[in-house]
Formats: C-alpha cells, structure tokens, sequence
C-alpha cells in the first residue's frame, strides 16, 4: 500500500484495542486526497488487500520499472522493492484489509511460498472462492463506511483451527505492539523462557513467509 497510508494505519492502530478473534486485524478507509500521481508501495509484513471504490476499476502498478495492471481488488504481502502505484484521476480512496499473518494462509488455502518471487496478486487468483466471493460483495454498497463495517463484520467472525504453534502466535503479536525491534533475547525475557534462533527463523518462514 502507499507509504502514506502504513503510517496512517500505524497511528489509527495505536487507539484501537486488537481484534482477539478471528483472521481480521483492521478494515481502514483511506481517502486518497494528497496522494500523488505515483506513490511508493510498502509492507510491513502484514498481508493486505486493497480494494478500489468500483469493481471494474483498474489500476497500474510498477513493479521493478515493469508495468503491471490489477483489478479492482490486490493483494500485497512481502518484501516490495522499487515498487509504484499509478494514483488515477479522481480516485477519492481505498480499502484496505489487513489480516493476521499466522491467519492468512490458511484462510486462503495458499503457501507461503506463492509469495516468494510475487508479492502482488490479483484477489481473483485466490482458490478459496467463498472468501473472495464475499469480499467482493462489499461492492454491491455504495456508502464506503458501510462496505467497512461489512468486511469487518464477515471477515472477524471467521475462526480457523489453531494450526499454528501458540508461542508463534504470541510471539507475532508480541513483536506488532511494539515500537522497534525486539531480538530473540527481548522476547525470551518477555516470555520468561529460552527462545531458540533458528526455530523463530524456521516458524516464520514455514508459517508466515517472512524472516
């Protein structure tokens, strides 16, 4: 998403109490005023989907100075580089949804690895049909605030089996509430027991697609 709108999200999640269950972490509204004609694209290793006001909009995103069009709807997760968004004219703002990472895969029934050499992808891709038939629903409502409250009504009350190791999970969720990094050494005083390196670096490879 463009930079401006992480720090945005950043400050609105700051006064917000985190969602405790299901796969959702925030819908956000995010008015496109100020931005400019190409804005940089960022991830901070949350898994995201963008979703523009009409679903036959289109929108061009240079990836590594090669442009690519998208549908209406993308999704964004991993490592961006040297990667633009061509604002269109009168583009009065998007949605975007953020998930819990531990969440997302397995909601999408995707690897981890789909992501490794794509970080951007068309919505339509995604096998789980019913998700994104969902998602796409939103559309049918002209109000932006109620497609909001529709996405965060259906997507938070989605619970998947707990497939993930806990001290994983608590340890992602951990590392979101801060303000700067934590070593290994930080989180095995947090959790008052020794946290093995290779096995934080194994999990959040295998489970979330990131290092």
């Amino acid at each position: 998403m463009p930079v401006k709108f992480l720090n945005r999200i950043l400050k609105i999640k700051q006064h917000q109490a985190p969602l405790d269950k299901g796969v959702l972490e925030g819908v956000y509204l995010m008015e496109c005023k100020g931005l400019k004609k190409k804005e940089l694209l960022f991830n901070d290793g949350t898994p995201s989907i963008l979703l523009m006001p009409h679903q036959d909009d289109k929108v061009s995103i240079s990836i590594n100075a090669q442009v690519k069009e998208f549908h209406s709807a993308w999704v964004s997760f991993g490592e961006l580089h040297n990667t633009y968004m061509e604002i269109p004219p009168n583009l009065d703002y998007l949605v975007v949804i953020r998930f819990k990472e531990y969440a997302f895969f397995e909601l999408f029934g995707m690897s981890p690895e789909a992501f490794a050499n794509k970080p951007i992808f068309n919505l339509h891709d995604f096998v789980n049909h019913s998700v994104v038939d969902e998602i796409l629903k939103s559309y049918a409502l002209e109000d932006p605030q109620e497609r909001v409250r529709f996405l965060t009504t259906y997507l938070s009350g989605i619970e998947l089996k707990d497939s993930y190791p806990k001290l994983l999970k608590d340890i992602v969720d951990i590392i979101g509430k801060q303000d700067k990094p934590l070593s290994v050494s930080d989180l095995s005083t947090i959790f008052k027991l020794p946290i093995n390196e290779k096995w934080i670096q194994r999990s959040f490879k295998k489970y979330i697609g990131i290092s």
